[in-house]
């Protein structure tokens, strides 16, 4: 596949936003990846675990899929406090893409573990 034909988009909220500043875009955010015709990855620390009514909202709104759905629990923070881990670092995907693959990978000196995911693109 061409780069052209794929969009990622990283997001990183920082420091402690509004609830909502934070909710209001990502309403604008959910809107603009339902309109892209293109496959569209949204990755980053969302500062959200999966069972985060805003994260499933986001989801609903923007018609992405979260990679880790039926993969189990896979915690990517805080690095090195194993009794805290929550997932809060995702990969999601919209539709025409589908993951062959997923985990967590080694921790690289962040606080954060890094999610490694393997896609194929659904040609339909």
């Amino acid at each position: 596949m061409r780069a052209k034909d794929f969009l990622v988009i990283k997001v990183q909220p920082w420091g402690l936003l509004s609830v909502v500043g934070l909710l209001a875009g990502a309403a604008t955010l959910a809107g603009f990846a339902r309109g892209l015709p293109e496959p569209v990855l949204v990755l980053g620390d969302l500062n959200a675990s999966p069972w985060s009514s805003h994260f499933r909202r986001f989801l609903r709104d923007s018609g992405l899929r979260d990679s880790a759905q039926g993969r189990g629990v896979q915690p990517t923070w805080p690095a090195g406090m194993p009794w805290l881990w929550i997932p809060i670092d995702h990969c999601l995907h919209s539709p025409q893409l589908q993951v062959v693959a997923r985990h967590v990978g080694p921790n690289l000196g962040s606080d954060h573990y890094p999610v490694v995911v393997d896609f194929v693109v659904n040609r339909k």
